[in-house]
C-alpha cells in the first residue's frame, strides 16, 4: 500500500508498506519502482510519509516496537513507536509506553521535522505533536482527540 510520493530531479520516491509470507507489515520505499524495506516484518511496521534532501532519504512512519499490552478478549498486541528513517537508519521518537504514530516529514537543511500524535495514558485523547530533530512540541492540550497528518516549511 502506498501512501506518499517525492520526486527528487529524475527519481520517483513512494513510501508505504507490503505484507510478507507472514502477514507482517514491512515498511518500505520505492526508488524509482526498487523496493527498500525500512523493518525486517518480525513485527509490524508502516512508512506514510516520504522526503527527499539531496541524496537522503527520509521516510516517517510507525512500528509496533512498543510497551507489550493485552486487549479484552486476551490479544496481544505492542504499541506503537513514532519514528522516521534517515538512509533506512531507524529513529525513535516515542519510547513505545504510549501508542504513537509519524505520519508526515519535511526537511530544511539539517533540521528533520515530523509530524503525528500520541495517545495520553488512558486512551482517551491524543495529542497532535510534530518533532523537530527528535524534540517533541504538543499542538494541543490532550484534552480531547487531536492528530497532525501533514507538515509544510516555508522557504
Amino acid at each position: 500500500m502506498a501512501f506518499a510520493i517525492a520526486v527528487s530531479g529524475s527519481d520517483v520516491y513512494v513510501a508505504g508498506y507490503a505484507f510478507n509470507g507472514n502477514g507482517m507489515a514491512v515498511a518500505k520505499y520505492w526508488n524509482n519502482g526498487n523496493p527498500v524495506s525500512l523493518s525486517d516484518g518480525s513485527r509490524h511496521a508502516d512508512a506514510h510519509a516520504i522526503a527527499v534532501s539531496g541524496s537522503d532519504v527520509y521516510v516517517a512512519g510507525y512500528a509496533a516496537e512498543g510497551t507489550e499490552l493485552t486487549d479484552v478478549n486476551g490479544n496481544v498486541y505492542r504499541n506503537w513507536i513514532a519514528k522516521y528513517w534517515k538512509n533506512g537508519n531507524p529513529v525513535s521518537l516515542t519510547d513505545g509506553s504510549l501508542y504513537a504514530q509519524a505520519l508526515a516529514i519535511a526537511v530544511s537543511g539539517s533540521d528533520v521535522y515530523v509530524a503525528g500524535f500520541e495517545y495520553n495514558g488512558d486512551g482517551t485523547s491524543s495529542l497532535a505533536k510534530y518533532w523537530k530533530n527528535g524534540n517533541p512540541v504538543s499542538l494541543t492540550d490532550g484534552s480531547q482527540y487531536g492528530f497532525a497528518r501533514g507538515i509544510a516549511l516555508q522557504p
